[in-house]
């Protein structure tokens, strides 16, 4: 009867130690753009419906969780004078650009840490 028991008991021990080792597919992101005036910027990510499109006074930041893998995209268009985009990941930066029109692009990935 104890073993009938302690089969029974395992798996529902074992279980919050399972969940413990899984891996959350979202990232805080943040793209930042830096710069004089105002520019336009698409942005681009897993779980967004198309291009998200705004006009944006500068300096600014957009901070958004994706959901999911993927690449994540931001396109700047500077109105007045250059500008410089970065994207950043979990408070790490994966991408920096810097001009008139520029792209800064990462991908979300199961190694992406998080």
């Amino acid at each position: 009867m104890n073993k009938v028991v302690a089969a029974l008991l395992l798996p529902a021990l074992l279980l919050p130690l399972a969940a413990c080792g899984t891996k959350s597919y979202t990232y805080d992101t943040k793209f930042a753009v830096d710069g004089k005036g105002t520019a336009k910027v698409s942005l681009e990510y897993p779980g967004g419906k198309g291009p998200h499109v705004s006009t944006e006074k500068l300096p600014a930041v957009i901070g958004l969780i994706p959901e999911g893998l993927g690449k994540v995209t931001m396109h700047v268009q500077a109105q007045d004078g250059p500008v410089t985009c970065r994207i950043i990941v979990e408070q790490k930066q994966m991408d920096q650009k810097s001009g008139k029109d520029v792209t800064c692009a990462t991908e979300l990935t199961e190694d992406t840490e998080n």
